[in-house]
């Protein structure tokens, strides 16, 4: 299951989207081996999400390493991953790895393709802990469990 948060520069919401949960077969364990994580979390969760922004992004922040690594290259969009979580696969073929600061904290850029204006539009966005969208996101998701789970309907002899 994955959530993507589009901000205005003050770091308020503009989009909020996310995924039902994705669970892969057996037979794409098979087929994708090593890669499965990558392609699930890349193509399948963050490629669906990016889809349906009706926003202009100038970047795709992500603190999961395997987004960079699964989006196909056909996206325009940096990559910036939290330097905490980086770690780039040597599946990611990249024209340019930069590091970026942001109010305190390390990213590191993964851009497929020359792409200018996105260090300058993220420097210019005046929030001040840039993890924090992050949590937004998985208290938004693990809220929109919770009421999945309380609006379906339970067996006969099924625990709460």
């Amino acid at each position: 299951m994955g959530g993507l948060l589009v901000v205005n520069q003050l770091g308020r919401p503009l989009e909020f989207h996310a995924t039902t949960p994705v669970r892969p077969t057996r037979a794409h364990e098979i087929l994708y081996g090593p890669t499965l994580s990558s392609f699930v979390m890349g193509e399948r969760i963050a490629g669906t999400l990016i889809d349906h922004v009706k926003s202009n992004l100038s970047a795709v922040l992500t603190d999961v390493p395997e987004i960079a690594a699964g989006l196909p290259e056909s996206r325009m969009h940096p990559i910036v991953v939290s330097s905490e979580q980086a770690g780039h696969s040597p599946q990611v073929s990249v024209t340019s790895i930069d590091q970026l600061r942001l109010s305190g904290w390390l990213f590191e850029t993964v851009a497929r393709r020359p792409i200018d204006g996105y260090r300058e539009a993220l420097e210019a966005m005046r929030i001040e802990d840039w993890q924090e969208p992050f949590e937004r996101i998985r208290e938004a998701l693990d809220e929109a469990q919770r009421s999945v789970r309380a609006a379906t309907p339970r067996r006969v002899g099924e625990a709460a």
